[in-house]
């Protein structure tokens, strides 16, 4: 794009590589003792299913000894959303991946593949956030995601 716009490849490299997110889209965020992806903006299942394997590939860096991944439903899914969340918690399960979950949809897919929702599941991101407040991280590196509507963003400051 920046050829076609004659931007020097220089110019458009350096540019590309000093971008920081800064609107809850994969934005890399550094909080007390923790690290954090945070991508509350949107989610469905390709893009769930990518951040999940990014995280579980990351190392976890200096000072940060755990991962965690904190998920929002993905909404407007309709007839496929079990499914879809099914899907994910497979993928959790396989990645070997510690997770909070937040949403009806996802506690229906821990009923359907009957997993506790004990410590693992919660009604809105207001509960979680309570939750992380009475039990704090620390030292982690954490994957917060979720579709818009979840808030996934409410529990910023229990981290």
């Amino acid at each position: 794009m920046g050829r076609y716009f004659g931007v020097p490849d220089d110019e458009a490299f350096a540019a590309i590589a000093s971008y920081k997110p800064s609107n809850q889209r994969s934005q890399l965020l550094v909080s007390g003792t923790n690290t954090l992806v945070v991508d509350a903006y949107n989610a469905n299942p390709s893009s769930m299913d990518a951040a999940l394997r990014n995280i579980a590939a990351m190392e976890c860096g200096s000072g940060l000894d755990s991962k965690l991944v904190m998920l929002g439903e993905m909404r407007e899914l309709g007839a496929d959303s079990l499914r879809e969340h099914i899907k994910i918690l497979r993928l959790l399960e396989s990645l070997g991946l510690v997770y909070r979950l937040v949403g009806n949809e996802f506690g229906s897919a821990l009923d359907a593949e009957k997993i506790s929702r004990d410590g693992c599941w919660f009604p809105d991101s207001e509960t979680l956030a309570s939750a992380l407040a009475q039990a704090p991280v620390s030292h982690s590196l954490i994957l917060l995601k979720g579709s818009r509507g979840t808030r996934m963003e409410k529990v910023l400051n229990s981290l």
